[in-house]
């Protein structure tokens, strides 16, 4: 890395996304769950009956991806989708009990990639972390 790019912010994310998305799928994979889904069972745990493009938008992902990936999940038995009872054009997307039953699962994955990533981290640190990254993530919305 040169003197230049190791003051740029964005390839060390993205290094480091890469190595937390390969403990996560590490662990993810024993549970037969892809990286890719975990954001979609929590996503629906709290909105259960969404639509398909409300997934796309709240997790910042093409619809055509939402869609190949909901095909998967629902061929797993991971999720199930219904026609809108006022629309019938539009599909909702609801987690099945076998979905439910992997969201405690993903958390402790998660708790465990946390609990390494922050490894010696104060919590001064660590909320000063959290607000850092917000602040990222809102400068890549607007």
């Amino acid at each position: 890395m040169s003197p230049a790019e190791s003051q740029l912010v964005h390839p060390k994310l993205a290094r480091l996304t890469r190595l937390a998305n390969i403990m996560d799928r590490e662990a993810l994979s024993a549970i037969q769950v892809s990286l890719g889904q975990p954001d979609i069972l929590l996503f629906l745990s709290e909105h259960d009956g969404a639509m398909q493009n409300d997934l796309a938008q709240a997790l910042s992902l093409r619809p055509a991806s939402v869609a190949v990936t909901l095909k998967r999940m629902e061929r797993c038995g991971l999720l199930h989708r219904e026609p809108d009872r006022l629309d019938l054009r539009v599909s909702r997307v609801f987690l099945s009990e076998k979905g439910k039953a992997l969201l405690a699962q993903i958390e402790s994955i998660r708790q465990q990639t946390d609990e390494r990533l922050l490894a010696g981290f104060t919590d001064e640190e660590k909320a000063q972390l959290d607000g850092l990254l917000s602040r990222m993530m809102d400068n890549l919305l607007q």
